[in-house]
């Protein structure tokens, strides 16, 4: 007799009304057949997208540049666009952020009539109960940002279980959302350009009985046949120990053998993430269901393409004739969904998506991406920006007013602070305008209120922002000098040996951790790098990083105009004929105490690691200069020096070609370092991109004239974009 177990009999959750209706839509997608594909792609699941979307390009004729694995430039010769993933250029962070946010999202949803799940957000163990409580159950526990059905907790009957649910989500210092649990099928349809262009009907993992396999052999055969689907492989069905619990909620394990055409469910989620199948039924959608896809997608206009998840009773009937409500909507929802569907034919999203963000989009002038058009570079008196800043006198406690906020305020304080003052005087009469959320500006008139993002930056930009080795991408593809960075594997020694060997270069070498941290080592010589190149592990590859040691010269933009300038000069110190180096150093750490941006770093600076190899008793002859800080970043000690005007006007040439290229008007700072040609000249080359920066420094820097940027920030956020809540 077999040892594996028969279907149980146990109480079913208050579900049943869902898997009826799921029931019902499999059976009016009965007639479906089993997709069966040839792998062509060897790719990760998110890079899928981005080789189908250039494939599509290249069907248009279009060409494409890589750079990065999720960023592609395609071309075709006189225009650009850049796509992250599977979106352009053109798609603001502010309609991002506010979809990546599902409490931001049901707002929005909300203000513009569209139906949504009765929710309210918690942050803490009593509030969840609260809201549970108040919305009876059963209910859904989720986090108010995520994807792939992460962290969600489903079919939850009782206070108590909502709290544990949303106890992970809590320790982890983010915010809950608890909502009633609707009874519905769950829906994805792709919206491009006002059109449904996809659909897709989600069912949670499920296997189908034979009456002789048990349920894990029906998830091991199911999950061998996803193998051959380029999307699905990268999503199993897998018996999870979450699964298992499923099952033995319904008196089942893994071992229960179900009767043959017994469809068993796994898993309340009917993401494809989690194991669930797919069935395009784009063909079969009701125009009154595709209608309220696509006015969700359009309260989010600078995305020309959106994933409008909706939770139905039925795909195939009047909206007016069941409930449906709007779940979520994703900007970044992933094309192969519809492109490999598990059943079904396939939607030709990509080739869509890519002829309408083409023709409605493409507005790069490609020569901004031809090194044939690039600003030639031009040399420098190597000492020039140190000479400039040592002749400019350093403020006092009297240039920095109290307006830089409180004692021991941060520079996120202090920007918060002076930006919502000028929002409070830039704001038209009967308006009101308060941040929200860091990176949010709430804006009110009468009964109405909408949501602006601060920075007016894209999302390339923020992409290319919190990469440096995109934008190192970004400014050699583009024609822009940049600071070297090189992946290297334990055998490349000879190349980091010719690298270090190169004149007037300082180098940090990035050895990564079997915690998946980096180490940071300076490197000066072949020396020092003798002493670090054996920690590489053999399996690993490090960074070498080409690191500034003189001054940086900071550029402030908004696209391509230049609104102010300033150097980030190393610590230095300057002899009397007197005093020796340890009292000058402790009279410069001492002047920072009243700069409201520099004092910060103050406590962190100690005198140890500046003299460190220098004489403290040594004394600098009068008018003398000695660099004690080691790089121009504010943490190692570095001082800000406004500049009313740009001694080097390629820098301008070079900054507005990088935000041109990158099709951004947000407000950015470029920083741009010499990099020393001989003993005497220098080049300048991009050193750091920051495209959300603290205004705080040019309002209050150490030394030269200030810019108050705040009124110009909050000014572009009165006259820009922003969304109805």
């Amino acid at each position: 007799m077999s040892s594996r177990t028969q279907p149980g009999s146990a109480r079913q959750p208050a579900r049943a009304s869902s898997e009826g209706l799921i029931a019902s839509a499999l059976d009016a997608v009965a007639d479906l057949k089993e997709r069966h594909y040839r792998r062509e792609h060897e790719v990760d699941k998110r890079v899928l997208d981005v080789v189908r979307l250039v494939q599509a390009g290249e069907r248009l004729g279009l060409s494409s540049i890589e750079l990065s694995p999720e960023v592609r430039l395609l071309h075709d010769g006189t225009r650009a666009l850049l796509f992250y993933k599977n979106m352009s250029s053109r798609l603001l962070y502010l309609d991002r952020a506010v979809t990546n946010r599902k409490s931001i999202t049901r707002q929005i949803l909300t203000a513009a009539g569209l139906p949504v799940a009765r929710g309210r957000e918690a942050t803490t163990e009593e509030e969840v109960r609260d809201s549970f409580v108040e919305l009876g159950g059963p209910g859904v526990v989720k986090p108010t940002t995520g994807s792939g059905g992460r962290g969600v907790t489903t079919d939850i009957q009782s206070a108590e279980e909502a709290v544990a649910a949303a106890a992970p989500i809590l320790q982890s210092g983010r915010t809950v959302l608890v909502e009633e649990l609707v009874a519905a099928i769950d829906l994805r349809v792709c919206v491009v350009a006002g059109r449904a262009t996809g659909a897709t009907l989600r069912v949670p993992a499920n296997v189908v009985g034979d009456g002789t396999s048990s349920i894990a052999e029906l998830v091991e055969a199911k999950d061998s046949l996803r193998e051959s689907n380029d999307y699905a492989r990268h999503q199993r069905v897998l018996l999870t120990p979450e699964k298992e619990r499923f099952l033995a909620a319904r008196g089942m394990t893994s071992a229960t053998i179900p009767e043959e055409g017994q469809r068993v469910f796994l898993h309340h989620v009917a993401n494809i993430s989690a194991g669930g199948d797919s069935y395009e039924v784009l063909d079969r959608l009701h125009p009154e269901v595709a209608d309220l896809a696509v006015r969700a997608a359009s309260l989010f206009p600078s995305s020309l393409h959106a994933g409008i998840d909706l939770l139905l009773e039925r795909f195939d009937a009047p909206i007016t004739s069941q409930r449906a409500i709007v779940c979520e909507v994703n900007l970044n929802n992933e094309i192969p969904l519809h492109l490999y569907p598990l059943y079904g034919p396939s939607s030709p999203v990509d080739d869509i998506q890519i002829a309408t963000h083409w023709g409605d989009e493409a507005r790069i002038p490609f020569t901004l991406w031809s090194k044939d058009h690039a600003p030639a570079r031009e040399g420098f008196e190597l000492t020039q920006p140190a000479d400039l800043a040592g002749a400019i006198a350093p403020g006092s406690a009297s240039d920095w007013p109290s307006g830089a906020g409180e004692p021991g305020s941060d520079t996120h304080q202090i920007d918060a602070g002076l930006l919502q003052s000028a929002l409070c005087s830039a704001a038209p009469a009967g308006t009101t305008a308060s941040l929200y959320e860091d990176r949010f500006v709430l804006l009110g008139s009468g009964d109405h209120l909408s949501i602006a993002e601060r920075s007016g930056r894209t999302l390339i930009a923020g992409a290319i922002g919190a990469d440096p080795n995109l934008m190192h991408r970004v400014a050699r593809t583009s024609g822009i000098p940049v600071m070297a960075r090189h992946w290297l594997r334990a055998d490349q020694r000879t190349k980091a040996t010719r690298l270090v060997d190169r004149p007037w270069r300082t180098w940090t070498l990035r050895i990564p951790r079997r915690d998946s941290t980096m180490r940071s080592v300076r490197i000066r010589s072949r020396a020092d790098l003798d002493d670090a190149w054996g920690k590489i592990p053999a399996s690993a590859r490090a960074r070498l990083i080409e690191t500034p040691t003189g001054p940086a010269c900071v550029l402030l933009m908004q696209g391509p105009d230049l609104l102010a300038v300033q150097l980030q000069v190393p610590l230095t110190v300057t002899g009397d004929g007197r005093a020796p180096l340890a009292e000058l150093l402790d009279r410069e750490l001492s002047m920072r105490a009243a700069n409201p941006v520099l004092s910060q770093y103050r406590t962190a600076l100690a005198t140890n690691s500046f003299l460190d190899g220098d004489d403290e008793h040594a004394v600098l002859p009068e008018g003398d200069r000695r660099q004690l800080g080691r790089s121009p970043r504010l943490a190692d000690g570095a001082a800000t020096v406004g500049l009313s005007t740009l001694p080097w006007p390629i820098l301008e040439k070079y900054a507005a070609r990088f935000m041109s290229a990158i099709g951004t008007s947000g407000i950015a700072t470029l920083g741009f370092v010499p990099r020393q040609r001989s003993t005497s000249e220098a080049t300048w080359a991009l050193w750091r991109f920051h495209s959300d920066p603290s205004l705080a420094s040019f309002r209050f820097p150490f030394a030269g004239p200030a810019y108050d940027a705040y009124p110009v920030m909050a000014g572009q956020i009165l006259s820009g974009p922003s969304r109805p809540l």
